[in-house]
């Protein structure tokens, strides 16, 4: 990338500053952005295989982990911009009024895969025994996440929306 400074622009130190902060803000909030969308597919389309992968059905699912166990969050802190997806319990609380913790929902949900429990056997000899799927989905998530490919497409979608800008004295070739 070239920055060219504009010959018809005074320059002074705040309008430098000025032009700098605006170019990394844009492109920290469209890296950011963009981010939290694509894992958000990831985590719907690893969800969505969750509940496909379930065989036999032992009983009625209630979908709830698929878009309502995470959420997009962003948070800015001076320069510190941080954006993604969280594990969140807020909206999946089991049918029969058990809660989920958010603890439950990564390790043996998005770690193990389980996908329940079903009784087994019968009087003292009965037993809970788990029904598993897939394991690994948030790994799977994460090196997706952690993937050169996936930090170069953002840093490109970032630095072109910064550079689509107006500004007093930057310009780009």
């Amino acid at each position: 990338m070239k920055i060219k400074i504009n010959p018809d622009v005074v320059l002074d130190e705040k309008t430098i500053i000025n032009d700098i902060e605006k170019f990394t803000k844009t492109c920290a909030m469209t890296i950011i952005e963009e981010a939290q969308n694509q894992l958000d597919k990831f985590a719907f389309g690893e969800m969505a295989e969750y509940y496909l992968e379930y065989e036999p059905i032992f009983y009625d699912r209630t979908g709830q982990m698929g878009d309502l166990s995470y959420q997009k969050y962003m948070t800015i802190k001076g320069n510190i911009y941080e954006g993604g997806i969280f594990i969140n319990s807020a909206f999946t609380n089991h049918e029969k009024g058990e809660e989920y913790t958010e603890e439950y929902i990564y390790n043996d949900v998005w770690i193990k895969g389980i996908h329940g429990r079903k009784r087994v056997g019968r009087g003292g000899k009965a037993h809970w025994r788990e029904i598993k799927g897939l394991p690994e989905r948030m790994n799977r998530i994460k090196k997706k996440a952690y993937s050169e490919n996936f930090k170069n497409k953002l840093l490109a979608k970032g630095i072109a929306k910064a550079k689509s800008q107006s500004y007093s004295i930057l310009k780009f070739s």
